[in-house]
């Protein structure tokens, strides 16, 4: 493990040692785990970018249930062919 020195204001230092007394972990240890949450965090977010169909998830709204099975009829105004 390597040793590294930040520096926190006030306020956030204020903050970890609170979460580090609620959960009873030294504050090494709470800087850790934020910044493994941090990374997997990006991780996902770039994983979702590159991907664009993920980007289309939830864009369209429909008031009819059955879009995705006659989508079809919806969209041509017959069934399929």
């Amino acid at each position: 493990m390597l040793r590294k020195q930040i520096y926190l204001d006030d306020d956030t230092e204020e903050i970890l040692k609170e979460i580090c007394i609620s959960m009873g972990i030294s504050q090494s240890e709470a800087i850790r785990r934020a910044l493994q949450e941090y990374a997997l965090k990006l991780k996902q977010k770039k994983d979702n970018k590159e991907n664009p169909l993920l980007k289309m998830i939830g864009i369209a709204n429909s008031i009819v249930s059955d879009a995705s099975e006659k989508h079809d009829e919806y969209l041509y105004g017959r069934g399929k062919c």
